[in-house]
C-alpha cells in the first residue's frame, strides 16, 4: 500500500461572525436594573462537589516527554503507557507497577531499517498489551534522521525519498513480559489515495478493527485480512475505539443528528447497540474511554470531569471535577480495580514538554470550610483560564475560584445564542458570577447603563504593578463606559478593508459614497469587489459592521439616514446572490477561487482585500506578500464619522460585577493575565503560548514590536543552537522572501491602533435577524430599497426602544 495516509484525524470547525461595533455607554437605567447590595458570602464546603487532592508520583523517568496511551490491564495488576522519550520521536512501550515504583521500558522488536510510529495501544482482556504500528521504509534508502542537525533541511532533496516510500500497517499483541506472541500486516484498501484512520482497537485472538474516512469500519481477522463493515447510518465521525468492562466495543465521535455522542458498536450487525447521553465536553478525544471497574461500565474523561457510566442506573456519575480539585491539562486518567484513580498532565509549556503523574484521594469538605468562593462565568471553556483558576486555588488559603460554563445552555434551538441570553439575565437579576469572562459577545453599552459592572479604574489605580500607563493607548478607552472601565481585554486584532491606493485613493475610513465611487471607477470591468461580494455579504460588510455607531443605548434610539440606507441597497443589488454550496461545482470553483487569493490582488482581481491584522508580522506580509509592496490605503468599513477600522478583542474580555462581596480577590485574579510576564512573546522564537495577537500590556507590545524587527529563528532543545529563518509568502507555488518589519511599519501600525475609534466586540442575533429578514425580502424582489429602509430602521428603533 502506497502513498496511504493512515494516521489519527483531526477534524476542526471554522466559525465566522459579524460583530457590531462598541461606542460610549449611557448611564445607569434609573427604572430597574442590577441590584447593587452584595451578595452573602459563600464558603467552599457549601459548593465543592466531588474534590480530590492530588499526590505527585516522583518515580517518573524525566526523560518521558509525552504519554500517547496509557491503560490499566486489570489481568497483569500494571499500567501500560506508550511514550515519547527526550526530543526523538521514537515510542517507548512501558510497563508499570500497580504503585507507580518501577518503570520497566519494553523491547517490542521494531525493525530498526524503517520508521516506525506507535499508532494507538490498548491492553488485552487476558494479560498483556496490543500495539498498532506504521512502518514506513524508502527502498535502499537509510531511514531519516530527523535528529541530525548537520542535515541542511532547507535544501534537502525529499523527491526521491517521496517516490521510493512504502508504508505497513502491523498489528502485534506481546505477553506481559514484553514477548511478541503475534504479529500480522494489516491488509486495508484505502477507498481513497489518502485516507484518514481515526480509531484503532485489537482483540485478544489476533483481529482487530479500525475507523477509516472513506471506508468506516474495518475489521481485520487473525491473519489480516480485512473486512469492510461500511460506516453506521447515525455515525458521521469516529474519534476513538475502546470497550467497557465486558468487553463490549465502545465508540466516541459526532452523531449524524446529534453532536458528540458515545455508543456501543456492534461489529456482528454492523450497527450502533446503544447509545449513551454524555453533555460535557471530551478533553483528549484519544484518550477519552476508559474501561471501567466495580459499578461502572466505562469512564470518560470531559473537560469539567471523569465520568463513569453506572451500570444500576444507566447515568453518568461525575467521579471526579477537575477544576475543584485544582487540576487542568488532564491528558490521561487510569482507573485501577480498586477504584484508586491516577492521572497525567502536561507540562506548563505544553506539548513534548514533560509531564507528571498523581494519584487522587478523595477532600474531606471541612478542609475548605474557610475559603471563600469566587465565581467566574465563561461563555465558553477556556483552558488557559482553567489552568490558572487551578493555580490560583493551589495558592490561595482565602479564595477559591469555581467556574461557570454557560455554553452549556447553547442549542439548535435557541440558535447557540443561550450563553449570552442567560448570562444577561443573570447580570440584569444580580445573580451573575462574580467574574465574567465575556470574549467581546456581550452589549456593554446596555448592561453598563444598568450598573452591573465594577469600575476596574478603581483596582488598576490601587495596583502594585499596573498602572493606566500600563496598557497600550486607546485601549481602555474602547474598553470605557461614562469614563468607567467596564471591562478588559488580554489581546486584539484588527480588521479591515484594504486596496492599492492607485484605486481606492488615500483617504482612509471609507464613507459609503467613497465605496461606490471606488467600486464604480475601477480600472476594469472584470474586477470584482471582494473574494465575497455577495449580496448578503456586501451588506453586512457596508451596514451591519458599523451598526451600534447609529445606537444611543442612553436614549434607546436609533438613528441612520434613510437616504444613505437606500442607497447603500441599491449599490449592493447589483452584485450576485450567495451561491448554493451544496452544488458540488460550486464548491470547486469557490476552491479554485481561494486557492488563488493569495495572488489575487496583485493580479488586480479584486478591488479590496479583507485583512486581519493580528500583529506587526501580518500587517508586514499584508503590504509585502498581499501586496507586493504597492501602496495600500486601509479602506476600513464605510461609516459616516471615519470609525472604518476596528478593533477586534482577540481572546479573553473580564469584567468583574458590581455587586460582587469579593472584588479585590477578583482583580487578584484577573490581573495575572496582564501582566508584562504573561503578555510578552518568549525569547525562544516560539512566540507566546498564552495569546496569539497584540498584547494590551504596553511592555509585552514594544517587546513584540522589537521582535518583528529581526529575522525568525528557533532554538535545538538539545544543543541550544540558535537557527535563524527568512519570513517567506508563497503567492501561488512561488515562494518570495518579504523580510522582516521596518521601523515604519511598527510606526503605522501604533498610530493605526492610536485612531481608531470603535471596537467590534458586540454580536446581537435580534438585530442581525431583523437585518436577515428585511434585506432578503429586497434582494428578492418583493420590496423596494425605500420601503426596505423604512421598515428596517422603524424595526430596529422599536428594538432598541424595548431592549435597551
Amino acid at each position: 500500500m502506497k502513498n496511504q495516509k493512515f494516521t489519527q484525524f483531526l477534524s476542526c470547525a471554522t466559525m465566522f461572525a459579524i460583530m457590531s461595533s462598541m461606542t460610549a455607554c449611557g448611564e445607569k437605567d434609573s427604572n430597574g436594573g442590577n441590584n447593587n447590595t452584595e451578595r452573602p458570602v459563600q464558603t467552599a464546603d457549601e459548593l465543592i462537589t466531588n474534590s480530590y487532592a492530588s499526590e505527585s508520583i516522583d518515580t517518573v523517568p524525566e526523560d518521558i516527554q509525552d504519554i500517547r496511551n496509557i491503560a490499566y490491564s486489570p489481568a497483569d495488576d500494571v499500567y501500560y503507557c506508550n511514550a515519547y522519550v527526550g526530543n526523538s520521536y521514537d515510542n517507548i512501550i512501558y510497563s508499570i507497577s500497580s504503585d507507580f515504583s518501577t518503570f520497566t521500558p519494553m523491547n517490542i522488536e521494531l525493525d530498526e531499517s524503517k520508521e516506525n510510529y506507535i499508532n494507538a495501544m490498548n491492553v488485552l482482556s487476558d494479560g498483556g498489551f496490543a500495539v498498532f504500528i506504521n512502518e514506513i521504509s524508502y527502498g535502499d534508502l537509510p531511514p531519516i534522521d530527523y535528529d541530525d542537525t548537520t542535515i541542511d533541511w532547507e535544501n534537502f532533496d525529499w523527491a526521491p525519498y517521496e517516490e521510493a516510500r512504502e508504508e505497513t500497517y502491523i498489528y502485534r499483541m506481546y505477553d506481559k513480559d514484553g514477548k511478541m506472541t503475534s504479529s500480522v500486516n494489516l491488509q486495508y484498501e484505502s477507498g481513497e489515495q489518502y485516507d484518514y484512520v481515526s480509531g484503532y482497537y485489537g482483540f485478544s485472538d489476533g483481529s482487530s478493527v479500525c475507523y477509516s474516512e472513506s471506508q468506516g469500519f474495518v475489521k481485520f481477522d487473525k491473519d489480516g485480512k480485512s473486512s469492510v463493515l461500511g460506516k453506521a447510518d447515525d455515525i458521521q465521525w469516529v474519534d476513538s475505539i475502546g470497550s467497557d468492562s465486558d468487553g463490549n466495543l465502545l465508540v466516541s465521535g459526532y452523531g449524524n443528528e446529534e453532536g458528540y455522542i458515545f455508543a456501543k458498536y456492534d461489529l456482528e450487525n454492523k450497527s450502533v447497540s446503544e447509545k449513551f447521553e454524555y453533555e460535557n465536553n471530551i478533553y483528549n478525544s484519544q484518550n477519552c474511554i476508559i474501561r471501567g471497574v466495580g459499578d461502572y461500565s466505562f469512564f470518560v474523561l470531559g473537560d469539567k470531569a471523569l465520568s463513569g457510566y453506572n451500570k444500576n442506573t444507566k447515568q453518568f456519575d461525575e467521579i471526579v471535577n477537575w477544576l475543584d480539585s485544582d487540576i487542568s491539562n488532564v491528558t490521561a486518567v487510569i482507573v485501577d480495580k480498586d477504584m484508586q484513580i491516577s492521572i497525567i498532565e502536561n507540562a506548563q509549556g505544553g506539548y513534548r514538554e514533560g509531564v507528571s503523574f498523581s494519584r487522587l484521594k478523595k477532600r474531606d469538605p471541612s478542609e475548605l470550610a474557610n475559603q471563600q468562593i469566587i465565581t467566574v462565568g465563561m461563555l465558553y471553556n477556556n483552558e488557559n483560564i482553567n489552568s490558572k483558576v487551578a493555580e490560583f486555588n493551589k495558592s490561595n488559603k482565602d479564595y477559591r475560584i469555581r467556574t461557570v460554563d454557560y455554553s452549556q445552555y447553547d442549542n439548535e434551538e435557541n440558535e447557540y445564542t443561550g450563553s449570552v441570553q442567560q448570562l444577561n439575565q443573570d447580570l440584569i437579576s444580580g445573580k451573575a458570577p462574580d467574574i465574567i469572562v465575556s470574549s467581546g459577545n456581550l452589549n456593554m453599552q446596555s448592561l453598563a447603563s444598568k450598573g452591573v459592572f465594577a469600575d476596574l479604574y478603581n483596582f488598576i489605580d490601587k495596583d502594585s504593578e499596573l498602572n493606566r500607563e500600563s496598557f497600550v493607548p486607546n485601549i481602555l478607552e474602547l474598553s470605557e463606559c461614562d469614563g468607567k472601565l467596564v471591562s478588559i481585554p488580554v489581546s486584539f486584532n484588527m480588521q479591515t478593508l484594504a486596496g492599492k491606493t492607485k484605486y481606492v485613493g488615500e483617504k482612509q475610513n471609507w464613507t459609503v459614497d467613497d465605496m461606490i465611487s471606488a467600486y464604480e471607477n475601477r480600472p476594469k470591468e472584470d474586477m470584482g469587489f471582494s473574494i465575497n461580494d455577495y449580496k448578503t455579504n456586501m451588506f453586512y460588510m457596508a451596514f451591519y459592521a458599523n451598526l451600534n455607531s447609529h445606537i444611543d443605548y442612553k436614549n434607546k434610539t436609533f438613528t441612520y439616514d434613510k437616504a444613505e440606507l437606500v442607497k447603500l441597497l441599491e449599490f449592493i443589488n447589483q452584485f450576485e446572490e450567495e451561491p448554493d454550496w451544496n452544488d458540488e461545482a460550486v464548491t470547486l470553483e469557490q476552491q479554485s477561487e481561494w486557492d488563488d487569493y493569495q495572488t489575487s490582488m496583485i493580479k488586480d482581481k479584486y478591488l479590496i482585500y479583507d485583512a486581519g491584522i493580528y500583529d506587526f508580522r501580518s500587517y508586514h506580509e499584508l503590504l509585502a506578500g498581499t501586496f507586493a509592496n504597492e501602496p495600500v490605503t486601509l479602506a476600513g468599513y464605510p461609516s459616516a464619522d471615519g470609525s472604518g477600522v476596528k478593533l477586534l478583542w482577540s481572546d479573553s474580555v473580564f469584567s468583574i460585577v458590581s455587586n460582587s462581596a469579593n472584588k479585590d480577590a477578583c482583580w487578584n485574579f484577573i490581573r495575572q493575565f496582564l501582566t508584562e510576564d504573561y503578555q510578552s512573546p518568549s525569547d525562544d522564537g516560539n512566540g507566546n503560548n498564552n495569546i496569539w495577537s497584540f498584547p494590551v500590556n504596553q511592555k509585552a507590545f514594544d517587546k513584540l514590536a522589537e521582535q518583528s524587527k529581526s529575522p525568525r529563528f528557533w532554538i535545538d532543545p538539545e544543543t541550544g543552537k540558535k537557527t535563524e529563518y527568512e519570513t517567506t509568502f508563497w503567492a501561488g507555488d512561488k515562494e518570495i522572501k518579504i523580510g522582516d518589519c521596518t521601523d515604519e511599519e511598527i510606526a503605522q501600525v501604533k498610530d493605526l491602533i492610536n485612531n481608531i475609534k470603535t471596537a467590534s466586540n458586540y454580536y446581537d442575533s435580534g438585530l442581525y435577524k431583523i437585518c436577515e429578514e428585511e434585506t432578503g425580502a429586497f434582494f428578492k424582489g418583493d420590496k423596494s430599497a425605500e420601503e426596505t429602509a423604512d421598515l428596517m430602521i422603524n424595526r430596529i428603533s422599536i428594538y432598541i426602544a424595548e431592549k435597551g
